[in-house]
C-alpha cells in the first residue's frame, strides 16, 4: 500500500520512529533538522541561530512545565517574539521567505 508524499505506509512508520527516537525539541534540532539541512553546521549562522532559538524556547519551556514558573507579561512577550523567529527559520529552510506573521501565506 502507498501513502501520499511518504511514498508507502513503512516510510511513515520511520519516520514516526525518527520523531520519537529525537526526543523533545533539541533533539530534534540536533538529531534531526541540523544534520538533514546543514553539512557544516557549525560554519552556518543559521544552523547556529536555529540551535540558539530551540535552547532559548527549551528553557522556558521546561521552566513552566517541570518547575512551574511563571512569566510576567515581558517574558511572556520575548519568548513568544523568539518563538515566532523559531518558526519562521525552521520552517524557511524548506519555504524561502517564509513569515508566520503573513497571514495570506498561510492557508
Amino acid at each position: 500500500m502507498t501513502g501520499g508524499a511518504l511514498g508507502s505506509t513503512s516510510d511513515a512508520t520511520i519516520i514516526d520512529q525518527l520523531l520519537l527516537w529525537a526526543n523533545g525539541l533539541r533533539g530534534k534540532i540536533d538529531r534531526l533538522f541540523v544534520p538533514v539541512y546543514f553539512a557544516h553546521p557549525k560554519k552556518s549562522k543559521t544552523a547556529k541561530a536555529l540551535i540558539a532559538s530551540s535552547e532559548k524556547i527549551n528553557k522556558v519551556r521546561n521552566e513552566v512545565v517541570h518547575q512551574g514558573r511563571f512569566s510576567n507579561p515581558d517574558e511572556a512577550g520575548e519568548i513568544i517574539a523568539e518563538a515566532k523567529r523559531f518558526i519562521d527559520m525552521i520552517v524557511g529552510l524548506s519555504v524561502p521567505g517564509f513569515d508566520i506573521q503573513d497571514r495570506k501565506r498561510i492557508k
